[in-house]
């Protein structure tokens, strides 16, 4: 679930334009942790709209912080403070 909301920001894209993407994308698959592609409905928009729901604000702050932790190690970001909307 992180890994589509990750790429769910870095293509400025909606849930259901996500999951597409997911869906019919190996790169995609791959990313969220499939070995193998994966046919079929993986799963639905509202999935992520419940995974927001049940990690709340400070889950996705918290989220945001490891990953700019990580990137900002390996010199892809410069910045201290990352702006997330965690509107349904």
């Amino acid at each position: 679930m992180v890994g589509i909301h990750i790429l769910k920001h870095r293509y400025n894209c909606s849930d259901d334009r996500a999951v597409e993407m997911l869906h019919e994308n190996a790169y995609w698959q791959c990313f969220c942790g499939f070995n193998t592609f994966q046919g079929g409905q993986i799963l639905d928009a509202t999935s992520m709209v419940k995974f927001r729901n049940r990690i709340g604000t400070e889950g996705m702050k918290r989220i945001e912080a490891v990953l700019l932790g990580a990137w900002s190690e390996m010199g892809l970001v410069k910045t201290r403070c990352v702006a997330v909307d965690t509107t349904p």
